[in-house]
Formats: C-alpha cells, sequence, structure tokens
C-alpha cells in the first residue's frame, strides 16, 4: 500500500536538483526502510519523491504536466485497441476505444483522454520530478497532511483520517517539534 510521507532534510544545495534532493531524502529515510534487518522500527520498504502525492505542498496537479504522458503501448499509439481485448471490449460496449489512453465517461461511452488518442497518462511512481515537492519548512502550508512525517532522527506516524478528531497538520507537528529550518519534502512510500 502506497503513503504519503513529509521528510524534512536538513540542508540542500540546489532544492532544484531532483538527484540531490533524491538522495538527501534517502539519507534521512535510509534507516527506517524494513529491508534493514538489523532495524525493527521501520515504517517502508520503497519510496519516491513525489509519486503519487506530487503537487501536495501547492496544489499542483500531476496531469497538467505534459512530461507525464506517454505513448500507449496497448494500441500502439493509435488510440483503437484492436487485440481481443478491445475487439471482446467492443462486442460488449461499441464505443470502447483503449483503456489506455481512452477514457471511459459516467454513462458508460469511450472517448479518448485530453491528450488524445495514442497518449496516456504515465503510472504515478513515473512522474516527473516536480520542483514544488520541495518547499522551506517556513513555507509549510496550514493544512498540509501526510501519513508520516520523518524529522529529528526519527518518524511520527500522523493520522490522515480528516474523520478523526486525532488530526494533526505537518505544519504544527514541526512546530512542536521546534523545528523551523531546513526543507520539506514530499514522499511516496510503500509498506
Amino acid at each position: 500500500m502506497h503513503a504519503h510521507a513529509e521528510v524534512v532534510v536538513e540542508d540542500l544545495d540546489d532544492p532544484k536538483d531532483f538527484e540531490e534532493v533524491k538522495a538527501a531524502v534517502y539519507g534521512v529515510i535510509a534507516s527506517f526502510c524494513e529491508n534493514d534487518e538489523d532495524n525493527h522500527d521501520t515504517f517502508y520498504d520503497w519510496h519516491q519523491v513525489g509519486g503519487r502525492f506530487t503537487g501536495s505542498h501547492d496544489k499542483f496537479d500531476p496531469y497538467s504536466d505534459p512530461r507525464n504522458y506517454e505513448d500507449c503501448k496497448w494500441c500502439n499509439n493509435t488510440g483503437f485497441r484492436t487485440d481481443a481485448i478491445g475487439n471482446s471490449a467492443r462486442q460488449e460496449n461499441p464505443s470502447y476505444t483503449c483503456d489506455g489512453c481512452g477514457h471511459c465517461n459516467d454513462d458508460g461511452t469511450w472517448t479518448h483522454g485530453k491528450q488524445g488518442p495514442g497518449v496516456k497518462p504515465k503510472w504515478p511512481t513515473d512522474f516527473a520530478f516536480h520542483e514544488g515537492d520541495v518547499i522551506r519548512v517556513e513555507d509549510c502550508p496550514d493544512d498540509l497532511c501526510c501519513c508520516t512525517l520523518v524529522a529529528d532522527g526519527d518518524f511520527f506516524e500522523m493520522d490522515e483520517d480528516s474523520r478523526s478528531p486525532k488530526i494533526e497538520t505537518v505544519k504544527k507537528k514541526l512546530t512542536s517539534l521546534g523545528i523551523t529550518t531546513g526543507w520539506l519534502v514530499t514522499v511516496d512510500y510503500h509498506f
């Protein structure tokens, strides 16, 4: 299962340098990886900067970025799937186009996605780096919530369920920890 973490990184020379950001995040959270057999205080087995939670700091829509689209392999970039799956689906619904680059409307009819036929969105784990996923701690949005906050050499399980009265925002938790400087990085992790 995937979840949203915010990771505090003390120092970055260039927050727009994806490789530097990636290395800094790994340096902070590596000890919490369950693949480390010597560590029993873990919370994840895989992570990446941004991913499914890219845009959490600035409400950025990753589907508005053309870098997050690719050629559709299911229909060979035609927008019309002609293999056994496509032919079978069209027998049930003649408007069927392609489940990779097509879109099924609420009324059950199929159209092409907003990028046109033969172009499909990338899987969220393949999204392009969004510079807005790295912000200064002091710029943390008041309403930012996540599942896990990694800061000050520890990780804190945050309650992301908005129905719970125990919800604590990232900003509130950072304030309670006395953390006022550094960088906050959005991370998609698997557990």
